[in-house]
């Protein structure tokens, strides 16, 4: 019931995130083919912010 008006929803939708490539969006398109929706993200815009700058110095960064 619910995952066709999410697909709808992000229909278009660029997505941006720490290791959406890794984890978000393999989980979303399992999720959408578990349960027979349509959901392609090939046309779409995707930063990862994960590659560039790993977990450990967001860290750092945020403790004095």
């Amino acid at each position: 019931k619910v995952a066709p008006r999410v697909a709808r929803f992000l229909e278009g939708c660029d997505f941006a995130g720490y290791n959406v490539l890794h984890f978000d969006l393999p989980m979303l398109e399992a999720e959408f083919r578990r349960v027979g929706v349509p959901f392609d993200v090939k046309e779409r815009e995707v930063q990862d912010t994960g590659p560039a700058l790993p977990f450990i110095a967001l860290v750092a960064m945020a403790v004095p």
